[in-house]
């Protein structure tokens, strides 16, 4: 089905919005994981959680907009 230009527009707007969304998601997750793993704030078991945390960051930093761009290509 054809979509009209301002229904094109309003696509387009929306997937770069989740697109940097998810890119935010990953540096906070990245940049806060650190200041866990980093300074230790509340313990000495948190450096291993901040670890995960970070580089659970990285992989929604990486991966996500890969998988973003799948779905759109299944519902196209």
């Amino acid at each position: 089905m054809a979509m009209t230009p301002e229904e094109d527009e309003r696509l387009w707007k929306r997937r770069f919005e989740a697109f940097a969304l998810v890119r935010l998601l990953g540096l906070i997750l990245t940049f806060g994981g650190m200041v866990v793993a980093l300074k230790n704030p509340w313990g000495p078991e948190y450096p291993a959680i901040g670890a995960v945390i970070g580089v659970f960051g990285i992989a929604v930093l990486l991966g996500g907009p890969k998988l973003l761009k799948r779905k759109w290509d299944k519902e196209a």
